[in-house]
């Protein structure tokens, strides 16, 4: 009894070294995936990073994503594919101050991997507002529980939540050839 008590209490002391050494593992690989962006993106501390396992596009292997601050020009980015959904408006100059950055395959952009950054390309957007803080990432399984029969079907893989002030919600998500935005017609 007292040596299945001592193995317990080891247990729980070793847990959070092993969790730490992980999660060190973790965010060291997930920095050196997104350093060749660092000219125009910086990870963002406004938003709870989500660095897990994500499959976007649905083929199994681990995608990655970031919350970023836009602080470079990203009007000719050679390295990423740059999605822009949402409709322009006139006269918008920067863009928004936000983008998202996901990377297929888990690994760095070196090594050849699909990136792209999602963005809206409008002065006043989304992506900027307090509710954007609020983003989740929702697993492909869960999906249905949205009861969005379209979005279900069209989505390949886990979707990106793009919350809304007005409790409208928008969701970014992998059709099998690129990042689409799906906008809920809906009253709040």
């Amino acid at each position: 009894m007292k040596i299945r008590l001592f193995h317990a209490l080891l247990i729980l002391l070793l847990i959070p070294s092993i969790a730490s050494c992980c999660q060190s593992e973790l965010s060291s690989k997930w920095l050196q995936e997104f350093a060749p962006l660092q000219d125009n993106f910086s990870i963002s501390d406004r938003f709870n990073q989500q660095q897990a396992a994500f499959d976007f596009n649905g083929d199994g292997l681990a995608d990655s994503i970031y919350y970023t601050d836009v602080v470079g020009d990203i009007s000719d980015l050679s390295s990423v594919h740059l999605v822009q959904p949402w409709p322009k408006m006139d006269d918008q100059k920067q863009g928004a101050k936000t983008a998202i950055v996901i990377i297929h395959c888990g690994s760095s952009l070196v090594e050849g991997s699909l990136s792209f950054v999602i963005h809206d390309k409008n002065d006043i957007s989304v992506l900027d507002t307090s509710a954007m803080l609020q983003s989740e990432v929702i697993k492909k399984e869960m999906i249905a529980q949205l009861q969005e029969p379209e979005l279900s079907a069209r989505a390949k893989g886990d979707i990106v939540l793009i919350p809304t002030e007005a409790g409208i919600d928008s969701f970014i998500y992998w059709d099998g050839s690129s990042y689409q935005l799906y906008e809920v017609i809906d009253i709040p």
